[in-house]
């Protein structure tokens, strides 16, 4: 008994089912993480299906007409997974949000309108729009990577290339009735695709879950920088780099001056918007290897990993000039900030731990406290360093070296 013969139209037909079966499976699976975009990717799911359904309708409609439809219909499903992958990463809504969303089918309609009467140039403008739409999803997801690093990733980057490729093939074919081989091609990467795109969205939820909640076990809440206990761990790894590499590494201390008078006077909300704009300050001040992170309450850390005296002093001096350029409007108040900060820097030798460069900037930052705050002073070590002729920057009285004593919590305020 011969074996029934499994026609194109069928084979798309059975696509589109299947690709309407992965819209429950990515609830089942990901109702969890709704708010992560999960509607839209079932949106998305359902489009791709409507248009395998079109494909499988060539054989009752005008060759054209299912075409187009099903270039409708993907674009529309490439731009909800498009909002998809954009709602992971904040803004989660914004303008580029509905730019992904209505200009892809903006462009087709102007397209359908300038060119009533031109299939070929309908259909190259159809493809060509959705290959862009594709191309843009491929750079959203790149950006991504770091905040999804498991397989879902890779599973969901690898069906989007199977999809622009399957495009490709399209736009080679031209408007023309595609020969059967591509047809049956194109149905095969579209079953594959949409299973694979499926399972890899939701396995990527996953993997962004939880890559954020070990990114939440490291980060501060309040400044969103790293904890203490990162920087602890960071730091031993760094000197044992600086170590191995026969390189200096730099640390400063920074305390906010007179912080506690702002909380008592503004309320502990102003408090924290004046701690925010610290960290905001040192984010943008620092170089693209220095590691800042909040030590306790006011007080933060930097370590600064090849840096010379000069090096140090510069970027310690910045810190104290943006904090003081602009003031912080919080609670109806407006409040002068300045900071306070000691440096020390020193080459690393398989010896030397972490504490001991930290107490070292710690009793210049108690100089610097003591002299009257909002400037920078170096230990003598790094002080001694710095080339004779070359001014220190600073505000108030020249720098000196600190003296050797004893850590007295009431000097921070």
């Amino acid at each position: 008994m011969p074996l029934p013969v499994l026609d194109f139209h069928t084979a798309f037909a059975m696509t589109a089912l299947s690709a309407w079966a992965q819209i429950g499976l990515l609830w089942l699976l990901g109702r969890r993480f709704w708010g992560l975009g999960l509607p839209y990717a079932m949106g998305a799911t359902a489009c791709f299906g409507g248009a395998s359904l079109c494909l499988a309708m060539q054989s009752s409609w005008p060759y054209q007409t299912s075409l187009l439809a099903g270039l409708f219909l993907l674009i529309g499903g490439v731009s909800l997974l498009s909002v998809c992958v954009q709602r992971l990463r904040p803004p989660s809504w914004s303008d580029e949000t509905l730019c992904l969303l209505g200009l892809p089918w903006l462009l087709l309609f102007l397209g359908l309108w300038l060119l009533p009467s031109d299939g070929p140039m309908q259909w190259t403008l159809g493809v060509g729009i959705c290959g862009l739409q594709l191309g843009w999803l491929l750079y959203r997801l790149q950006r991504l990577r770091r905040y999804t690093p498991g397989s879902g990733w890779v599973m969901v980057v690898g069906a989007v290339l199977v999809q622009l490729g399957g495009l490709l093939a399209w736009l080679a074919a031209g408007e023309a009735q595609a020969p059967a081989w591509m047809l049956w091609a194109l149905c095969l990467s579209q079953f594959l695709g949409w299973q694979t795109l499926a399972g890899g969205y939701v396995r990527m939820l996953h993997d962004y879950h939880g890559e954020r909640e070990r990114r939440a076990a490291t980060l501060d809440a309040l400044t969103q920088l790293p904890s203490r206990r990162t920087l602890t761990e960071y730091a031993a790894l760094a000197l044992t780099q600086a170590a191995h590499e026969g390189t200096t590494l730099g640390v400063l201390v920074l305390d906010i001056d007179h912080f506690q008078q702002v909380s008592d006077r503004h309320g502990p909300l102003a408090g924290d918007a004046v701690v925010r704009r610290v960290a905001w300050v040192l984010r943008n001040q620092l170089r693209q290897q220095d590691f800042a992170a909040r030590y306790a309450g006011e007080e933060f850390v930097v370590l600064l990993p090849q840096a010379s005296p000069a090096v140090l002093l510069s970027t310690a001096q910045r810190i104290v000039d943006a904090v003081r350029a602009e003031a912080v409007v919080a609670e109806g108040a407006r409040m002068e900030v300045t900071v306070s900060l000691g440096g020390h820097v020193q080459h690393a030798s398989p010896g030397l731990c972490w504490e001991e460069l930290l107490a070292t900037a710690d009793a210049a930052f108690y100089e610097a406290k003591h002299e009257g705050g909002d400037r920078v002073v170096l230990s003598a070590v790094s002080r001694a360093q710095l080339a004779p002729a070359q001014p220190e920057p600073g505000h108030g009285p020249p720098h000196r070296g600190p003296d050797a004593g004893e850590r007295h919590d009431d000097a921070r305020h």
